[in-house]
């Protein structure tokens, strides 16, 4: 999932070239633990979009036992897993969600100033 996000294009960057952040990831990493730019919509639409797509090529026993781990199943009352777009929304916000965290709480890699590497 995060390869994914890295993997965007230097065209998907939104912040400017003298931000110091190599890729859409850090950008990410940035806006979750900083100020939220006004691209921030346009970052989480990418991210959710690509949560979805990954929930959508899994097969449904895979997203049914995936619906186990995830919050919606222990916040519910149902302990049969929902299906369909239902079933998708769930996983997918459970994706995005942990995606967040871990953007949340990785170092966010600038170059140094001394020799212009990443840190």
């Amino acid at each position: 999932m995060i390869e994914q996000i890295k993997a965007l294009g230097p065209e998907c960057r939104l912040s400017d070239d003298d931000s110091g952040l190599a890729d859409v990831w850090e950008e990410w990493k940035s806006q979750m633990q900083e100020e939220h730019s006004i691209y921030f919509d346009a970052y989480e639409d990418t991210i959710v979009g690509i949560c979805r797509s990954i929930v959508q090529s899994l097969p449904k026993d895979a997203q049914s036992l995936l619906w186990l781990l995830s919050d919606a199943y222990f916040n519910g009352d149902e302990e049969e897993p929902p299906f369909g777009e239902v079933l998708n929304d769930a996983l997918t916000q459970e994706l995005y969600a942990r995606v967040c965290q871990i953007a949340a709480d990785e170092e966010i890699s600038r170059p140094t100033e001394d020799d212009g590497s990443e840190s």
